[in-house]
C-alpha cells in the first residue's frame, strides 16, 4: 500500500480537488501572483516578513494562533492545509527565487493562503499583520 494512501485513504490517481469555499477565486489569483514574482519582488517579502517578525514573533504567533483555531473550528484544517502549501510551493519554485535564501517569503505565502481562506472569521489586526509581507508587492484588497 502506498504512503499515500496510507495517509489519505484514497488511491494516489487523481486526487480530490480542495474546495477553497469563498475565497476560493482569491486564493488561485494569489497563488497565480506568486509564481509570477520577480527576484526583487521575492526579497522584498523577504525582507518586510523578517522586519515584520514572520520568522519569529509574538505577533506572528499569534497570528498562527488565530489560524489554527479558526481552522478548527470551522472543519477547514485540510482546506488550509492544501492552500498554504500550495502558495509555499509556488513561492519556493518561482522564477525569482534563485537560491534557499528566501524561507521567510515561503513561509509569508503560506500563511497568506491560510488567512485568504479564513479571513471572514479572523480579527481585522490580525488579517493586517499576514499582510505586512506583501506590501508593495502585492495591491491590498479592498476588504483589507
Amino acid at each position: 500500500m502506498s504512503i499515500f494512501r496510507r495517509l489519505t485513504g484514497r488511491s494516489s490517481g487523481s486526487p480530490q480537488p480542495v474546495d477553497y469555499g469563498a475565497h476560493r477565486d482569491e486564493v488561485e489569483a494569489f497563488i497565480a501572483s506568486i509564481g509570477m514574482m520577480n527576484r526583487g519582488e521575492v526579497a522584498q517579502v523577504h525582507q518586510q516578513g523578517l522586519t515584520s517578525g514572520a520568522a519569529r514573533s509574538d505577533r506572528w504567533t499569534l497570528v498562527v494562533a488565530h489560524i489554527v483555531a479558526q481552522a478548527s473550528i470551522r472543519g477547514l484544517g485540510k482546506t488550509i492545509a492544501a492552500a498554504q502549501h500550495r502558495a509555499s510551493s509556488a513561492s519556493s519554485n518561482c522564477p525569482g527565487r534563485v537560491s534557499n535564501q528566501y524561507v521567510v517569503a515561503d513561509s509569508c505565502a503560506g500563511v497568506w493562503a491560510e488567512v485568504l481562506v479564513l479571513r471572514d472569521y479572523m480579527p481585522r489586526d490580525v488579517i493586517a499583520t499576514a499582510f505586512e509581507p506583501w506590501r508593495d508587492v502585492l495591491e491590498a484588497p479592498l476588504w483589507l
